[in-house]
């Protein structure tokens, strides 16, 4: 099965509490357990990163936490690292023409190369991807 949408971590992430969850964020959420998503290779380590922190500042137990990431694994994912080639020119020029930080621009540039919405709450990453006429998904 092929990827329908770029899946970033904050949007993943949003899924995790119920303050940041939207019906937009759920409608996300159904479509990433029912079609493949795309993400870059450090989706893992970012998403991981963020739910230790939430842990650390005590807005999620360590139990629950591990269970939203337990819940992530039958995801059907297509993991992404074609940026790693070229991540010293054109992922450079991505970060430097839209003020990106690395991880964020191998989002926008995983959406570019192949054609595919990008999923997202991340707003200058969100605005990145419209300047590039990239579909975004999440809030309007």
């Amino acid at each position: 099965m092929s990827a329908t949408f770029v899946l970033d971590c904050s949007m993943t992430i949003a899924w995790a509490f119920a303050d940041e969850r939207t019906d937009e964020t759920e409608e996300i959420r159904k479509r990433a357990s029912r079609e493949a998503v795309c993400v870059p290779a450090h989706w893992f380590l970012e998403t991981c990163n963020s739910m230790l922190s939430a842990v650390r500042r005590k807005r999620i137990s360590e139990a629950d936490a591990r269970l939203f990431l337990a819940s992530l694994k039958p995801m059907q994912r297509e993991i992404d690292a074609a940026f790693i080639g070229h991540s010293f020119d054109r992922l450079v020029d991505v970060m430097i023409a839209h003020g990106l930080t690395s991880y964020d621009a191998a989002y926008l540039e995983i959406a570019s190369r192949r054609s595919l919405p990008l999923a997202s709450l991340d707003d200058p990453l969100r605005t990145a991807a419209r300047a590039s006429g990239i579909t975004v998904l999440g809030k309007a």
